[in-house]
């Protein structure tokens, strides 16, 4: 799932929950319920790997963070305010699985809490892993139309 899921999940959270501690707590664990939700990247995958995959890693990640800034900016304009200090330890744990998942990807760690981590990340995606394969135009289609929805849920309510 792309950080501007996660990163709007978590702001949503600390919006909701108002102690900076547990709006951390909360989004952190909603990051992997997210998770738990199947969405393949095959193809993304593919493209990575066929070379130059740290530079293609880091571009479709500095697209994700680009998309993000655009939501918040929209969001902070609309009703959220992105300064409470909930609001922003929320975002950063919904962000914080996968930013410490690319860390181990990107300098391929040994650390052994970082792989255990990295091991146990991936296994929540497979929690409701099915057998058929959403193509990726599907799956980001799907992501961004309900992004989309709740977005603009939030800013009309």
């Amino acid at each position: 799932m792309y950080l501007v899921v996660h990163g709007v999940a978590g702001m949503v959270v600390g919006d909701q929950i108002t102690n900076p501690f547990l709006s951390f707590v909360v989004a952190f664990a909603t990051h992997f319920v997210l998770d738990i939700i199947p969405h393949d990247n095959v193809e993304l995958e593919k493209w990575i790997n066929r070379g130059r995959e740290k530079g293609k890693f880091i571009l479709v990640g500095l697209i994700d963070m680009l998309l993000l800034i655009i939501i918040i900016a929209i969001l902070n304009k609309h009703h959220l305010a992105i300064t409470k200090p909930s609001v922003i330890t929320g975002m950063i744990g919904g962000l914080l699985p996968d930013l410490i998942w690319v860390f181990g990807v990107l300098i391929k760690t040994k650390n052994r809490l970082a792989v255990w981590f990295k091991e146990k990340h991936t296994q929540v995606h497979t929690l409701c892993y099915k057998k058929p394969f959403i193509p990726h135009y599907l799956s980001t289609s799907i992501q961004l139309l309900f992004l989309i929805i709740f977005v603009a849920g939030y800013i009309w309510w």
